[in-house]
C-alpha cells in the first residue's frame, strides 16, 4: 500500500523547472507556498518540502528582478536619462 502525501497535492500547476517560469508564475507559486506552511496543514515532509521549493523559486524571482533592473538600467543610459535616478529636482 502506497503513503498518501500531505496536503501538497492542491498545486493546481505541475511543476516546471525555475528558469523555464515566468516571473509572475513562480512569484504566484511562492505565494501559495508560502500560505500553505501558514496554515500549517503540511507534514512536516511535505513542510521541508514546501520550504525548498520556495527558495528556489524565490532565487528565480530575484534573478529576474536584477535581470529587470540590469535591462533598465541600459536602456536608460542609452536614452541618454541617467539622470532620472537621482530623484526630484528643486
Amino acid at each position: 500500500m502506497t503513503e498518501k502525501k500531505g496536503k501538497t497535492r492542491e498545486k493546481a500547476a505541475p511543476t516546471e523547472p525555475e528558469e523555464a517560469r515566468p516571473f509572475e508564475e513562480a512569484l504566484k507559486e511562492l505565494e501559495q507556498l508560502a500560505a500553505q506552511m501558514e496554515r500549517g496543514d503540511l507534514t512536516l515532509d511535505d513542510a521541508v518540502e514546501a520550504y525548498d521549493k520556495g527558495i528556489r523559486l524565490s532565487k528565480h524571482c530575484r534573478k529576474k528582478l536584477d535581470e529587470a533592473e540590469g535591462k533598465i538600467q541600459k536602456l536608460t543610459r542609452e536614452a541618454g536619462l541617467s539622470d532620472l535616478d537621482e530623484g526630484p529636482r528643486e
